[in-house]
């Protein structure tokens, strides 16, 4: 078990209020409450001792440390997804032993 890497789902979550900088909107994408999102971004950044947003009157935005965690975990979703379809479409009957970029 992996103690160091914090669940996907919390990645995946904080990559969409990122992008949407709402709770609100990255809810509705999610198809969760406003409140588990908040609890999620919540448990992401009590897992890495650090705060990613700023809030300001109704608003949240990256903060320094928010814009550079985003940026790797942008990164490191987008390979996931890519070597996840890799494998799921792998017939090594056909195409032999996998490449990995």
């Amino acid at each position: 078990m992996r103690g160091k890497i914090p669940k996907t789902e919390l990645l995946v979550t904080f990559e969409v209020v990122a992008r949407h900088e709402s709770y609100t909107r990255a809810a509705e994408e999610l198809a969760l409450t406003q409140s588990a999102v908040f609890r999620q971004v919540n448990a992401l950044e009590d897992f890495l001792h650090t705060s990613l947003f700023n809030h300001a009157k109704k608003r949240i935005f990256l903060n320094a440390a928010g814009k550079h965690y985003l940026s790797i975990v942008k990164e490191t979703l987008n390979k996931l997804e890519r070597d996840t379809n890799t494998i799921m479409t792998w017939q090594p009957h056909r195409s032999g032993p996998l490449s990995w970029r």
